[in-house]
């Protein structure tokens, strides 16, 4: 399996947790009646990390500078906040870049 391909399948994966989260509600609509959780939240940090990484990759940054650069990224957001729930989105993130770290930097 190729590097975008992981990434399709990694970022299907994160879409179905997400919309999971979200039920038959908009995201509007569960900010709106203060129902945004943290598994929510975490599930949409891993959708836009892997969305972003996905971007880097195919605007032709290396793979292992995109996940740098993610990496940084979630964790100076992770440093930065202190609720559960920006803390839950940014885990979310880290968490992505890691486990693409691990599938697709191996030796």
């Amino acid at each position: 399996m190729n590097v975008h391909e992981f990434l399709a399948q990694q970022i299907a994966q994160a879409r179905q947790q997400f919309e999971s989260q979200l039920g038959e509600s908009s995201l509007c609509q569960v900010t709106k009646d203060g129902r945004i959780t943290g598994g929510m939240k975490y599930a949409e940090g891993q959708l836009v990390a892997l969305r972003n990484l996905e971007k880097r990759i195919r605007a032709g940054e290396s793979i292992e500078s995109a996940l740098q650069a993610e990496q940084a990224f979630w964790q100076a957001l992770y440093d930065q906040h202190t609720a559960q729930t920006w803390r839950a989105y940014a885990q979310g993130g880290l968490d992505a870049c890691a486990n693409c770290s691990s599938a697709l930097t191996r030796p």
